[in-house]
């Protein structure tokens, strides 16, 4: 028996737009199939007529927790930050309804309890499910990337990474999320956990070196407004970036 049979609507799948009713089994949809054809008995039959049916979207890129850590700074005087609460919330509205944060990983003691508290905000906060990929840096300890599968039986088997990190220092208080570039050895340490339990790696990809002198020529040559960032993180530095990685 279905929990849920949606009826009528102009339903989107990988493989195109219909007309057809979707069957949903506590939280999987079991069945998408031509109307009519699934059993009618379901505990919840939803009327979509008139109505585009959409699976829920997965944003896999959102900073929401670092925003109301404590000592993070207002980005808009006298506005709250926008928090777990406000990002769920406009999620939901636009049909997404998983959120993947960012969170660092602990250097010492439980790395999945350490992701939990970091992401302590979202508890109770949310209109969506949500997830974290977990940053390691060139302040990681060897220890805690070879524990890496903690992280994954924990349910949290993304990493992310820089090889920059992204701005000089003197504007790197500019961002909330605490980035900080990963030396070639560890990465290359990480890389090799991540492909023995399964995980997936995603790589903020660009040439430390080559951003930072980029910055340095923006300055000396007065093209410090925001309309020249391609000059600085260009396709060149992304191509060095990758080629190393």
């Amino acid at each position: 028996m279905l929990d849920m049979l949606i009826q009528g609507g102009r339903v989107v799948t990988p493989a195109g737009v219909g007309d057809w009713d979707v069957g949903v089994v506590g939280e999987k949809i079991v069945s998408v199939a031509f109307p009519g054809s699934l059993p009618a008995a379901a505990t919840q039959v939803i009327d979509a007529r008139g109505k585009i049916v959409v699976p829920g979207g997965i944003e896999t890129h959102a900073h929401a927790v670092a925003n109301v850590q404590p000592g993070a700074r207002t980005l808009v005087a006298g506005v709250p930050n926008a928090g777990p609460l406000e990002h769920s919330l406009g999620a939901i509205w636009g049909g997404t309804t998983t959120v993947i944060d960012f969170a660092p990983v602990p250097h010492t003691g439980d790395l999945a309890q350490g992701i939990h508290d970091y992401l302590a905000p979202w508890r109770g906060q949310a209109y969506t499910d949500y997830s974290t990929h977990c940053i390691y840096s060139n302040r990681t300890p060897p220890d805690a990337i070879a524990r890496y599968h903690e992280l994954v039986e924990a349910g949290f088997p993304s990493v992310k990474i820089f090889t920059t990190d992204i701005r000089p220092p003197e504007g790197r208080q500019t961002s909330l999320t605490p980035i900080a570039k990963i030396d070639t050895g560890r990465l290359e340490d990480l890389m090799r956990q991540v492909a023995r339990h399964g995980g997936v790696l995603a790589v903020h990809g660009e040439d430390d070196e080559l951003v930072m002198y980029n910055y340095l020529l923006a300055q000396q040559r007065g093209q410090w407004d925001w309309y020249n960032v391609h000059l600085i993180h260009s396709k060149l530095v992304e191509e060095l970036a990758f080629q190393q990685v």
